[in-house]
């Protein structure tokens, strides 16, 4: 009876040392921060629309890798709704990399159509593929000529 106590006391030893719950950090390593986007502005020309940027001041700039744009668009017939949820669309990628991280402004263009009003976001991605915050949203009318 001893030996078999004896037994599942060593065990049970052996099994709380094995256990010690330290396998590895407690936390997951942090990232630096992406710098977010400052002062979007967007101008219609021609038949485009063009964006500009600058990179906010916080963050690393050797985090970022490219710029997401994101729009939607609302016909100018209608009033707009400020309220109103909104469902934005990718439009483009503005991929970036070494020195061209810290400077600025950014442009980018995309087509867009006569008599629609245009909301435009635009946010920063990583290297590892995680985002920075939202731009402030951009408001383009471009009306029939």
């Amino acid at each position: 009876m001893y030996q078999r106590l004896a037994l599942l006391l060593s065990i049970g030893l052996v099994i709380c040392v094995m256990a010690c719950g330290l396998k590895g950090p407690p936390v997951p390593p942090q990232h630096a921060p992406i710098p977010g986007v400052s002062d979007l502005k967007g101008t219609v020309e021609g038949l485009t629309i063009l964006l500009t940027w600058s990179r906010s001041g916080a963050g690393e700039t050797q985090a970022i890798s490219g710029y997401d744009i994101y729009s939607y668009r609302s016909d100018l017939a209608q009033s707009p709704c400020l309220g109103c949820p909104r469902q934005f669309a990718r439009v483009g990628t503005l991929p970036i990399s070494g020195q061209q991280a810290s400077e600025g402004p950014f442009r980018f263009s995309f087509l867009a159509t006569a008599g629609f009003r245009y909301l435009i976001k635009v946010r920063p991605y990583g290297k590892t593929g995680s985002h920075g915050p939202e731009s402030n949203t951009a408001m383009v009318e471009f009306p029939k000529r």
